[in-house]
Formats: structure tokens, sequence, C-alpha cells
């Protein structure tokens, strides 16, 4: 078995892993929440969080880290 460092996370990677989320991340804030509002902004909070972590972690491990915010 070969073991592939990982690559250096790009903006676009980033990018395209939050437009990935986004969507059902809003679902499952708005579940919770109960308010349309409320959700966008937990939701909002959630991807600023992520991306600032993200850069330091290897994109295998994003959606966990993510899902877990």
């Amino acid at each position: 078995m070969t073991v592939v460092p990982d690559a250096p996370v790009t903006p676009a990677a980033l990018s395209a892993f939050l437009r990935g989320v986004e969507r059902r991340g809003l679902v499952l804030a708005q579940l919770q929440c109960g308010d349309g509002a409320a959700a966008e902004r937990a939701l909002a909070a959630a991807l600023r969080a992520f991306s600032s972590q993200a850069a330091g972690r290897p994109m295998a491990g994003w959606p966990m880290r993510f899902w877990s915010l």
C-alpha cells in the first residue's frame, strides 16, 4: 500500500467543500433551531469556524470535523 501525503489545502478545495455541505447544513440547522433566521446565523458561524480550522487539517478529515461543530 502506498501512503500519499496530504496535499496542501487550496482555497478552491475549501470553497468546493463548503458549497457541498452548505445546503445540508442549512437543513440540519433549521431542524435544530426551529427558526430560519437563527439557522442561517448558526450555519454562517459554523462555516466561519470550519474555514479558519480547515487549513491545518487533512482534507480527508473535513467531513467529520465540519459535522461535529
